[in-house]
């Protein structure tokens, strides 16, 4: 039989189908929403019965109902209301109707109902009132129907407006388990229609096996055992099966519906739990991954609770000082820590949760064998997004070994220490004795100067000088010499008078007799002198006034020296026209100026200057006799040329 149903609630249209849905024999055709539609697809479709609800907008189901059969009058019509007044019974069959079936009993009537019309058999299940044979308007009736029936399609509305935008999936079954309403949420989840799955039963179509494969049994079924057992389950967590044959977690809510005491259905809400369970099992996962990493870092972690107090020790920790979970929760790594440092480390603490800074601190602690055991304790304040500290959570590195090694270098280096103070100290004392040694050699050398320059002047300068009075005495007579003969003495008194001035001349260089006749001013000015004749040097002299005035012997001999080392330097080397020797004197100290313009002593004998790696004897025998007083000696250079700085502190000078 095919069947048309009419009614302007969605929600009643889909619990008739549902309720057909149930009969193999019925076909469902069409669906109307109100009168005018009936009669519409009634012309078309020609069903063999309508199931029709009266109070309805556009044309009542009445006047529907009287339309339909003036137009097909072999079609029968089976009226569905939830009147259940004896006249609107009688009005229903006046109209045409052929059987009567109020609302609360559809589920159990509609199917009976048709069964009598397709035998040509009227049906009437309405509720008998004792007041059954007073007469009653229909058209009040109606009329308070329809006020009725306009509250309940604002209500179905909402409730249809509200089920559509569930994010969650919502199954409504019937007494047997059967789908009669699916939201659209549960349609995507499902992976089926609402028409595929409505009268249909919801365990064999999506929880009819477990994940393995093996048959999942109605018995078993945890959605089916509230419909048995009429009690109501909150947040179940379960499988559901798509319409691909594949699972998806889900957690589920149900509640049985009641009907006169009894279950009529149920009503399921469940969401896709995918999501959560992978979350959890990441954050599972992750927790596997930082706890072992945690565990691998010597001490492990700690976690204390936003007030500071320990709520985990990693147990490599616990083991290290023999303690509990629970006795380090209660401040009990207090009586393990060294007594020298609980008070300040207690303090430190708070201090720290107050201000919420990171942690780092080195602590000791007494290990379950009595050794003290040093240990780095690093911690975070980890907060919520609005900056509130929900908890601390930190590491303990082990720095044992770091100690022991600090120690073992500590050591290492007093006893490296000692051994270069020991080591400085004999090479202080070998550079003294080799500076007294140094000072020797250049008394020893200027003293052998002296006496050569003597033995020269004494001796070999007086025969010279004998030799010329004798040869003068000669000259005078060389009229009587043949002119070979006047020529050779000639010759002979020039050579005589050289090496007379030659002999002189070194004698003067190797010690200057001005320097002990006369002093020091007069001596380098005869040798300044003498220089610039020699070398064609113009050297300029700014000597102070009575700068010798008491200056010791050896002092003005070192003096001299420097001047003599410094102007060969520059003849040698230098290619300067001029130089300039200058010599200040101040209350305590002598400073000697000797400078050049000329091309500078090369960089890379420079920097050994600098740097005290003399490169030329001359130089290092300035900085001998500047070091013999006290002094240093400077040596400056560049394209412009050099000038060199000698200071002599003046022994016993006044303060």
């Amino acid at each position: 039989m095919r069947i048309l149903v009419v009614d302007d609630h969605e929600v009643v249209r889909r619990g008739i189908c549902s309720v057909l849905a149930t009969e193999s024999s019925l076909i469902l055709c069409g669906e109307a929403v109100d009168g005018k539609d009936a009669v519409e697809k009634a012309k078309v479709l020609r069903p063999d019965i309508i199931v029709m609800d009266v109070t309805m907008p556009q044309m009542n189901g009445l006047d529907a109902t009287r339309e339909i059969k003036r137009l097909l009058p072999d079609t029968e019509i089976v009226i569905v209301s939830q009147h259940e007044a004896p006249e609107m019974v009688r009005q229903a069959f006046n109209a045409g109707a052929r059987a009567y079936v109020v609302k609360a009993t559809v589920a159990k009537e509609l199917l009976a109902a048709i069964a009598k019309v397709n035998k040509g058999e009227p049906f009437v299940k309405a509720a008998k009132t004792a007041d059954a044979s007073r007469s009653l308007d229909p058209t009040a009736v109606l009329q308070r129907s329809a006020a009725f029936e306009k509250a309940l399609r604002v209500s179905e509305e909402r409730f249809r407006s509200a089920m559509t935008n569930m994010a969650e999936g919502l199954v409504m079954l019937d007494a047997e388990g059967r789908i009669t309403y699916m939201n659209p949420s549960a349609e995507a989840l499902f992976g089926w229609t609402s028409t595929e799955l409505l009268g249909k039963d919801i365990h064999e179509k999506t929880h009819y096996q477990r994940p393995d494969g093996s048959p999942y049994a109605a018995i078993d079924c945890s959605l089916l055992r509230v419909l048995r057992g009429g009690a109501a389950v909150r947040e179940q967590e379960d499988l559901f099966i798509r319409k691909d044959g594949s699972f998806f977690p889900v957690v589920f809510s149900a509640s049985p519906v009641k009907t006169e005491s009894a279950t009529g259905g149920m009503v399921v809400c469940f969401r896709d739990d995918a999501k959560r369970r992978q979350a959890e099992e990441a954050l599972r996962q992750s927790e596997r991954i930082y706890r072992g990493i945690g565990e691998s870092i010597d001490y492990g972690v700690w976690i204390c609770d936003e007030q500071g107090r320990n709520v985990y020790a990693s147990p490599s920790f616990l083991q290290l000082i023999g303690l509990t979970q629970q006795q380090c929760s209660e401040f009990g790594w207090a009586h393990a820590m060294h007594p020298e440092e609980v008070s300040s480390t207690t303090e430190a603490w708070q201090k720290c949760v107050r201000n919420g800074t990171n942690w780092e601190r080195e602590h000791r602690f007494r290990t379950v064998d009595g050794h003290w055991h040093h240990i780095l304790s690093r911690g975070v304040p980890i907060r919520d997004s609005q900056g509130k500290i929900l908890y601390w959570a930190g590491i303990n590195l082990d720095i044992q070994h770091r100690k022991e090694a600090e120690r073992q270098l500590q050591q290492l280096v007093q006893t490296l220490e000692s051994r270069v103070s020991e080591r400085t100290l004999e090479l202080e004392n070998a550079t003294t004795k080799l500076r007294e040694l140094t000072g020797k050699l250049l008394q020893t050398q200027d003293e052998e100067r002296r006496r050569i320059a003597r033995e020269l002047h004494d001796g070999a300068g007086q025969l010279v000088v004998a030799m010329s009075m004798n040869l003068n005495s000669i000259v005078n007579e060389k009229e009587k010499l043949s002119v070979q003969a006047r020529q050779n003495l000639e010759q002979n008194q020039a050579l005589i008078e050289q090496a007379s001035r030659e002999i002189r001349t070194m004698s003067h260089l190797l010690h200057p007799p001005l320097l002990d006749e006369v002093g020091l001013d007069s001596a380098l000015r005869w040798y300044i002198d003498g220089f610039s004749e020699r070398s064609k040097i113009t050297v300029e002299t700014k000597l102070a006034k009575g700068f010798t005035e008491d200056l010791p012997r050896d002092m003005a001999l070192s003096v001299f020296r420097i001047v003599q080392e410094s102007l060969t330097n520059i003849h040698r080397h230098s290619e300067s026209p001029i130089a300039l020797v200058q010599i200040d004197r101040s209350p305590r100290e002598i400073t000697l100026v000797i400078e050049d313009e000329g091309k500078g002593i090369p960089a890379q004998i420079q920097s050994k200057i600098s740097s005290g790696e003399l490169t030329g004897v001359g130089l290092r025998g300035m900085r001998e006799r500047v070091r013999q007083f006290g002094g240093h000696l400077d040596v400056r250079s560049n394209v412009r040329g050099t000038r060199v700085i000698a200071v002599l502190p003046i022994p016993n000078a006044p303060d």
